[in-house]
């Protein structure tokens, strides 16, 4: 009996989309043993994360010799294969079960210490040895399993927590560009200047963040496009976060890592990110908040598991508005939400959480052109 899987990449808007497709496998050449730890692999039948039994299904495509696995290089995606011989498929299923949730924890704890030690060198070995994988494979398992290369996750945290430091405090340039793992000024205003469009210094006095420190008399009621929309309810799958909202990244880099691992992506898939408290009246250190995939009722249902939790955004009535540029800016978009549009509009607010919609993808979009959607219930 042979059964076969498809993992490879599904259409997904926001931001913790994840793009499974093994660009750079040969499809003459079967893809390397993924070692599971160390240098050591086990059992081939079990070595891909992204098996579940809830979507196998029936095939007879293509032939496994007795209890192996192999990748099949296909136009959209990649196809695992195992033929059980007589062996118990739910013996199987479990076994691999097993291995994904070994996957998922050792990624978790790699998001965790490079979010951690941004101001670090982070070795390429070090990295490997926390995840308990061969360092030959290490990069190639990253890039699919997170969809961008750690070189460039390493990018973009360090230039999201500069672009935070730059609006939000005082220190001086070269206290930033060290607390974000630069060895100078001059490399952090190269790099930093490719992606935000201007220099360290210049952002700080022209950046976005500046317009909103006019008066508000002085601040124009046509800044941003605010829209009313009746919005249908939602099932999430989350991971919540306590702390500075501008941190809940770490927790969007772990959930593209789960959904990837459980083939969560579909074309319901959207990422919204969930905040429960009001900046200016709780403490930075008790702020709640959650990283949420849009999610079908059956996998709501399905894989509410260790450590996604279950969440639900009620259907209502919602003022929309539309935000382009960094996420370090977007409290800013805040202040003019509540403090001159809310006023003079009309409506009162809901009793519920705010929640933001990232409508493109930080790793493939320059911090200038991300789109995010801010929603607030409204009273009816």
């Amino acid at each position: 009996m042979k059964f076969v899987q498809a993992v490879g990449s599904l259409p997904f808007k926001g931001r913790a989309r994840v793009g499974m497709g093994f660009s750079d496998v040969d499809p003459t050449h079967p893809h390397p043993n993924l070692p599971l730890e160390g240098e050591g692999v086990k059992d081939a039948n079990s070595e891909h994360p992204n098996f579940s039994d809830s979507s196998v299904i029936k095939s007879d495509i293509t032939k496994a010799h007795g209890k192996s696995a192999r990748f099949v290089k296909s136009l959209h995606d990649i196809v695992l294969v195992i033929d059980t011989d007589g062996g118990s498929m739910n013996q199987e299923l479990t076994t691999i079960s097993a291995h994904r949730a070994s996957y998922e924890r050792r990624f978790q704890r790699v998001i965790d210490y490079v979010h951690e030690n941004l101001e670090r060198d982070l070795d390429l070995n070090v990295l490997a040895d926390i995840a308990c994988m061969s360092p030959y494979h290490w990069h190639r398992i990253y890039q699919a399993f997170c969809g961008e290369s750690l070189a460039a996750t390493v990018k973009r945290l360090r230039l999201q927590r500069a672009a935070g430091l730059l609006a939000k405090t005082e220190q001086n340039i070269e206290q930033i560009a060290q607390a974000c793992g630069y060895p100078n000024v001059q490399s952090f205003t190269r790099i930093f200047s490719s992606v935000y469009g201007m220099p360290p210094a210049r952002y700080r006095k022209e950046g976005s963040h500046k317009q909103f420190c006019l008066p508000p008399q002085l601040r124009s009621e046509t800044m941003f496009s605010v829209e009313i929309k009746e919005v249908p309810a939602m099932h999430l799958l989350g991971l919540p976060h306590q702390g500075d909202y501008m941190g809940i990244g770490q927790a969007f880099d772990q959930l593209q890592g789960l959904a990837a691992s459980r083939q969560l992506f579909g074309p319901q898939s959207r990422s919204i990110g969930i905040y429960w408290d009001d900046p200016s009246l709780v403490a930075e250190a008790e702020l709640r908040s959650c990283a949420c995939l849009v999610v079908s009722p059956e996998q709501q249902a399905n894989q509410a598991q260790a450590p996604l939790q279950a969440y639900d955004i009620a259907a209502a009535k919602c003022a929309v508005l539309h935000y382009q540029g960094p996420y370090s800016d977007m409290h800013a978009a805040y202040e003019w939400l509540f403090g001159v549009w809310l006023p003079a509009s009309g409506y009162e607010a809901a009793d519920a959480a705010v929640y933001e919609e990232y409508l493109n993808d930080p790793r493939e979009t320059a911090p200038l052109d991300l789109r995010t959607d801010i929603y607030f219930a409204l009273r009816s």
